[in-house]
């Protein structure tokens, strides 16, 4: 998967498409999340492809200046919103597929909601905000015009390598991979020799009590657990009875992937 994104991520990034949209969508991205309006092929390519994906591509285009530090952290934390693909293995496991939209619906609402107070707070508003390579915005003609102008001039400059897209490839696996299976290790000697993870989630099992939630101490679990394993709370969710509480606790579990995974 990584090696096919890796070739397909530079379509998205190197050949105009986040310049043209940075012309057509500035005035209505920007007010609303504080990023330009070519951040919305990150946040397509999250959608439809995965968060992890979508980190990757705006950690390219913060290196080629297309994001300022603020506008690409912005975008890598705030404004990586859980994929479809995610929500529907995530549900799969948990319950029934009839309330997979209701389900996903409310993880997008939280999502947004988040993401429209978090892109306003420190440490974000204190960030550089210089682009490696400042931007240019054509000024003659219409908008479309200015777009296809600022896009046709980017992809001119694109000069793509299969062997750095290769090297990149393989830079990810050496580095991704011993790490991956480190934590794994030790996330199951802890589960299965230690109490930490019910002694971590106490406090969380106070919150959930207050707003009634059903075996809130066990549900409590499952916001730690993610921390090691997308499918980990999932397991925890599948026994629950009530379906509004499946809802919730997986919304809010999901999204937390935007924070902790």
């Amino acid at each position: 998967f990584i090696t096919i994104a890796n070739f397909f991520l530079p379509l998205l990034s190197e050949y105009g498409l986040a310049e043209f949209l940075e012309v057509l969508l500035d005035k209505v991205i920007k007010p609303v999340f504080k990023v330009p309006g070519n951040a919305m092929v990150n946040l397509v390519t999250s959608f439809f492809v995965g968060s992890t994906m979508s980190m990757y591509l705006t950690g390219m285009q913060y290196e080629k200046g297309i994001f300022s530090k603020q506008e690409a952290m912005r975008i890598m934390t705030a404004l990586t919103v859980p994929s479809l693909s995610t929500g529907l293995l995530y549900w799969s496991v948990i319950g029934d597929s009839s309330y997979f939209f209701k389900f996903y619906g409310l993880t997008v609402l939280v999502f947004f909601t988040m993401a429209f107070i978090m892109v306003r707070m420190p440490p974000f508003t204190s960030m550089d905000q210089t682009k490696l390579v400042p931007s240019i915005v054509p000024t003659e003609g219409n908008k479309l015009s200015q777009a296809l102008q600022k896009a046709s001039e980017r992809a001119y400059k694109t000069k793509y390598s299969i062997k750095n897209s290769l090297l990149a490839v393989a830079n990810i696996l050496m580095s991704f991979v011993p790490f991956l299976i480190t934590l794994g290790t030790l996330s199951v000697l802890l589960i299965e020799y230690t109490n930490v993870f019910e002694i971590m989630s106490y406090p969380y099992g106070l919150y959930l009590k207050i707003f009634s939630i059903e075996q809130p101490f066990l549900l409590s679990q499952t916001l730690i657990l993610y921390t090691i394993d997308l499918i980990m709370p999932a397991v925890i969710l599948r026994n629950i009875v009530s379906s509004n509480t499946q809802i919730i606790m997986a919304a809010i579990t999901m999204n937390q992937l935007i924070y902790i995974a």
